[in-house]
Parts: structure tokens; C-alpha cells; sequence
């Protein structure tokens, strides 16, 4: 016998235009695009799908982090259907390895040991320039590549660290504004300006959940 057929599926939650026989709409190019960057025989759904079924679906989700469809503007949060609990077959070389499902447990493994893992090539870079500008005083200004360090590290860090409603996108905003603010202490002068990228960052991040709602 010949090998069993192993189909693409990708599905998106959206609206749809029932044009004769032609389905057009933004959920409809959400979902060719998923199943085109689906393994063979894999099943990839969009957060909008994930929110509805997981918790009334008997199998397991592997969050794959943050990507650009082709021709879509926007990245989208992007999760594996992984049937009877193990994903079926290896991931691919984009997606994010080990990185929590939003209120599960990562796919491989405990995520805080992912976490620390991660985060000793930054604590080491931020050791070493530490050292060197105690030695090299007087005069400190190690704060700042140590600061560009822990952005770099809160970046790559969000999409282990999401819970639930609070998403990747949520945490690097969050770590945006304390970097923010941290740079306003370094350059303290009495006025608290950080509150006003830290507004624009916040406004920002509430229109694309909502514009991400209402689509």
C-alpha cells in the first residue's frame, strides 16, 4: 500500500465574503497562509482559534511565537496542534523552541530552566562590561550597554514568559517602558519625561489588541 495522504491545515478565525463559489476575506488569506507554512500532515491555528478551543479540545498546543505571513502587515501569533499531546514531527527552523502556550506548560520541558539558559549569555555580557568599567574607573558608564543587554534578553525572553491574557506583545511593551524609564534615572535632571513614550507605547499597544479584537 502506498503511503497515507498528510494534508496542510491552517485555521484562522475571521470574517468571510461568500462571493458565488469563492470565499474572500482577510480569515480566508490567514488561513492559506498558515496551512502553507504547515508541515505535512500538521495543523496550524491562529491565537484568535486558540483562545476558543483550549480549553474544550483533548489535545495539546505548541505556541510557535511571532511571524509575518507572506503579504499579510501584521506578525501573527501562531500555534501548533500537537495530536495526542507530542507535536508531530520537528519543528521548524522559525519556530520559537520550547516557548510556553499562553496558560500551559512549554511543549519541552520546564520553560523557567529554558529561561535561565537564555538569559547566561546576556548575564555574562553584562558581568564582563561591569568588570571592565570598575577596573578601568573612574567614571561609570557600564549602565548602558548593560541596559541595551537586558532589553535584548526581555525581547527574545517574552514568548517563554506569556500567561494567558498576557501575551508576548505585552511583555516586550512592558519591558519598552522600563527601559524607558530606566534611561530617565540614569539622566535624572528632575523631569520625569519617560511618561510620555511610555503613554505612546501603552496607547499603541491597546489600539493593535484592539484592532486584532475586531478582526
Amino acid at each position: 500500500a502506498g503511503e497515507p495522504l498528510r494534508f496542510r491545515i491552517g485555521i484562522h478565525l475571521g470574517d468571510v465574503i461568500v462571493d458565488g463559489t469563492d470565499l474572500l476575506g482577510d480569515g480566508v488569506n490567514l488561513a492559506a497562509r498558515l496551512q502553507s507554512m504547515a508541515e505535512p500532515g500538521g495543523v496550524l491555528i491562529s491565537r484568535q482559534v486558540y483562545e476558543q478551543v483550549r480549553a474544550k479540545l483533548t489535545v495539546g498546543f505548541e505556541y510557535l511565537g511571532e511571524r509575518r505571513p507572506k503579504n499579510l502587515a501584521e506578525d501573527v501569533e501562531i500555534y501548533r496542534i500537537a495530536i495526542g499531546g507530542a507535536a508531530s514531527g520537528p519543528p521548524r527552523a522559525w519556530s520559537v523552541l520550547g516557548a510556553p502556550a499562553a496558560g500551559g506548560v512549554a511543549p519541552w520541558g520546564d520553560w523557567q530552566s529554558r529561561v535561565l539558559r537564555l538569559a547566561r549569555p546576556y548575564a555574562l555580557g553584562a558581568a564582563v562590561l561591569l568588570g571592565v568599567d570598575l577596573l578601568t574607573g573612574p567614571g561609570v558608564w557600564a549602565q548602558w550597554p548593560i541596559l541595551v543587554i537586558a532589553v535584548a534578553f526581555g525581547w527574545q525572553a517574552a514568548p517563554y514568559l506569556q500567561r494567558g491574557p498576557i501575551q508576548a506583545r505585552t511583555i516586550r511593551a512592558a519591558v519598552a517602558i522600563a527601559a524607558l524609564c530606566l534611561a530617565n534615572l540614569f539622566t535624572w535632571d528632575g523631569y520625569f519625561w519617560a511618561i510620555w513614550p511610555a503613554l505612546g507605547i501603552v496607547l499603541l499597544h491597546i489600539l493593535r489588541r484592539t484592532r486584532k479584537t475586531e478582526s
